[in-house]
């Protein structure tokens, strides 16, 4: 059984020691045993780091020693209370950042206990019945709107449904069965084509739900030779009681080419994660570690594994936005509790926000099953550190931590 690959726990050292040692062992474009693509490519970022995060991440950095306490203390209390917290009514998650002062970070930085709640209301509005604290053994709490939600469903009930059957070339042939179609507008992939090799980034369906796609995050591998991709739960199996058959891309009419590139072998959606595996077919031309960037390019520089650290920049390639135009934003924080509507509470959520404005749409529906990508001092060099699979009403992005999906599918190795 291939070995998993271990986290390093030590954020403050873990992004220089990653660094190196992908650095050292990556490849060059064109060693795949499959062939390689048109090319490989530097990503493509439309916004640049404002300038109040740098300021903010410079002052973290050199007052580290001091914050550090703070911050884990926070940590303690937010494991302590945060279960309670999360059975108000109105609260949708608790983590640890930043005292905000009309949505901006308070200088000097200080650590509070962040309450996002569905509405926030005055603190004299005769409604509130029970009012939340304003700090928790003296700890301070700040409260800001916010919700959470999944990012698949984008075309459910917009479109037709599609009666599949397969083919011996594992090719899909259509018929459309009729059904009232909605008057919503259509969320498409990005690029509704098949793509070969097959790597991360293109858009994925379960065959008996198209209109419910989303994003194949990464290829991996098993044992006896077999190659694995993972997604999102509630993209690939959103019928429990089976094994979900996964084409690429979604047969979203009669007139749209697909294929059969596997089938669900592992399925997790819980506390932690929202995953899961995909046991490809054999033959199926695939790019281990690889995510599309262009039509018939991939991203440039090597790819790692690793836990995701504050205030970092991190970004995605789902298959709902361009991959020639990528937006990337600030990681907010690690260990959130959130409350995912019409699913239930998660924890050791990671959230990334768009500290851009909204000029820039950082995540998209369909987005859900695409990796996470922490950027690093190297600027060929990311890390995989979470799988993202819901959106915030404020537009950032949500992932579950890459540790916690390999402690769960410990058969495949990515």
């Amino acid at each position: 059984m291939p070995a998993v690959k271990k986290v390093n726990a030590n954020a403050g050292t873990q992004k220089k020691a990653a660094t190196k040692k992908v650095a050292s062992s990556s490849r060059t474009p064109c060693d795949d045993p499959v062939g390689c693509p048109r090319g490989a490519i530097r990503p493509k970022f439309l916004n640049t780091v404002p300038e109040e995060s740098r300021s903010i991440e410079i002052e973290r950095r050199e007052r580290w020693s001091e914050l550090l306490p703070d911050y884990e203390q926070g940590l303690e209390l937010v494991r302590k209370f945060g279960p309670k917290l999360m059975k108000h009514p109105e609260v949708t998650g608790v983590h640890v950042g930043f005292k905000r002062i009309r949505n901006c970070i308070m200088r000097p930085l200080q650590y509070c206990i962040r309450l996002s709640v569905r509405r926030k209301r005055p603190t004299n509005d005769h409604r509130i019945v029970d009012p939340l604290p304003k700090s928790i053994n003296g700890y301070p709490v700040d409260v800001f709107e916010r919700t959470y939600e999944t990012i698949a469903d984008s075309m459910s009930t917009t479109l037709p449904h599609t009666s599949l059957s397969h083919s011996p070339s594992n090719t899909l042939a259509t018929k459309p069965h009729k059904r009232k179609r909605s008057k919503s507008k259509l969320q498409l992939p990005h690029n509704n084509t098949i793509i070969e090799p097959l790597r991360g980034g293109v858009v994925i369906a379960d065959i008996d739900t198209p209109e419910n796609w989303g994003t194949l995050g990464l290829i991996g591998k098993g044992q006896r030779g077999k190659k694995y991709a993972i997604t999102c739960a509630h993209v690939a199996s959103k019928r429990r009681n089976r094994k979900a058959t996964v084409t690429q891309p979604a047969a979203l009419d009669a007139a749209t080419p697909t294929r059969v590139i596997g089938q669900v072998a592992y399925s997790a959606r819980n506390t932690s994660i929202d995953a899961a595996v995909i046991e490809l077919v054999d033959g199926i031309k695939s790019r281990r570690q690889a995510v599309i960037a262009g039509s018939n390019n991939y991203l440039a520089g090597a790819i790692g594994f690793g836990a995701a650290i504050p205030e970092s920049r991190a970004f995605k390639i789902g298959a709902a936005s361009d991959p020639n135009a990528i937006v990337h934003g600030r990681i907010q924080l690690t260990t959130g509790i959130v409350d995912i509507k019409g699913f239930g509470t998660m924890t050791d959520q990671i959230v990334v926000i768009n500290d851009n404005g909204n000029d820039f749409e950082l995540i998209r529906p369909g987005d859900s099953g695409s990796v996470l990508l922490m950027m690093t001092s190297a600027p060929d060099v990311f890390l995989v550190v979470g799988l993202v699979h819901a959106r915030t009403s404020d537009g950032a992005i949500v992932a579950c931590p890459w540790n916690k999906i390999l402690e769960h599918f410990p058969l495949v190795e990515f």
